[in-house]
């Protein structure tokens, strides 16, 4: 997939064109953090947070060291905090992902006349999604904009191929541009589907259709060799180790790949273009909907994919 080896630049023009993120002066840090303590301090604690402000704020005080710092950094690059926020609000953290960072959304009813299956879902899903890889393949697909404005489009380079690689202290994202497969989830399985045929040529739907058909049939029957993770009757669940704090995990990883075949397997995992989940169960509420969604019982949830 040519365009997940490529730049946001090269496949939205208005990339370039983007504004800096503007960096507050510094008076208006210290205000703004000010009013965020306001409502959570008392009288006595807000004067004494205040005099610490004051004295951060002076002239030749820390915070004008500090801000001298952020202005050059600024200078120098679009986004001053990305990197940062990426880092300490996501690699870095510690806990587990299941609840804490990954996020979900449950689709709305379609208002079909008809009530599909899971499989016709599933398929009619992927269809569109390689429409959409398609089009944004080909630069085709519109900038988003914001009261007239051009977003910032990179996140969409982000969609396929990506995971988090579970390390000790700080994770990494790694992406695979050449992958043609997706992971089906199911009864603790991890099922690898093929989504293109062997000329490159992204399957039709009833070819779709058949692929996540017998993926299931697979994982519920246990029709799986020794080369997939969840072999055999007693499927391993090792989906549920995503769920760990991120140390916890890197070292059970680690483990695993100690073992060729679960090295291969975790590879397979890890370099899909993305998961799909099929939980047993049909739930009769947006909040039992929105359960299984966030996680469920995490075993057929892979939480370092999308």
């Amino acid at each position: 997939h040519a365009f997940l080896m490529r730049s946001s630049e090269e496949l939205f023009p208005t990339q370039d064109s983007l504004p800096p993120l503007p960096l507050p002066a510094l008076a208006d840090t210290c205000e703004r953090y000010l009013d965020t303590c306001r409502p959570l301090l008392t009288e006595e604690q807000l004067a004494h947070t205040k005099q610490i402000l004051d004295e951060f704020c002076r002239s030749g005080g820390d915070g004008e060291e500090l801000q001298a710092m952020l202005e050059e950094r600024a200078a120098n690059s679009k986004n001053w905090m990305e990197e940062w926020w990426e880092q300490l609000a996501y690699l870095r953290t510690r806990t587990t992902m299941a609840i804490h960072i990954n996020w979900f959304g449950v689709i709305p009813d379609w208002g079909l006349e008809v009530d599909l299956t899971n499989v016709q879902t599933a398929a009619l899903l992927l269809s569109s999604m390689l429409q959409l890889m398609a089009t944004l393949e080909a630069g085709a697909w519109p900038v988003e904009k914001l009261r007239g404005n051009p977003l910032d489009m990179h996140q969409f380079t982000r969609l396929w191929g990506m995971t988090r690689v579970p390390c000790e202290g700080s994770d990494q994202l790694v992406q695979s541009a050449d992958s043609k497969h997706i992971i089906i989830l199911r009864d603790g399985a991890a099922v690898a589907v093929d989504i293109f045929d062997s000329a490159g040529k992204p399957l039709g739907l009833q070819q779709l259709k058949q692929q996540v058909q017998a993926a299931l049939d697979a994982a519920s029957l246990g029709y799986l060799d020794d080369q997939s993770i969840g072999a055999g009757d007693a499927h391993s669940n090792v989906s549920l180790l995503t769920a760990l704090g991120r140390d916890d995990w890197a070292s059970e990883r680690d483990r695993l790949q100690q073992s060729a075949v679960n090295a291969k397997s975790l590879q397979m995992v890890e370099t899909a273009l993305f998961c799909m989940s099929f939980d047993r169960g049909r739930p009769d509420s947006k909040e039992e909907s929105a359960r299984l969604s966030h996680g469920g019982e995490g075993r057929n949830k892979w939480f370092d994919k999308s």
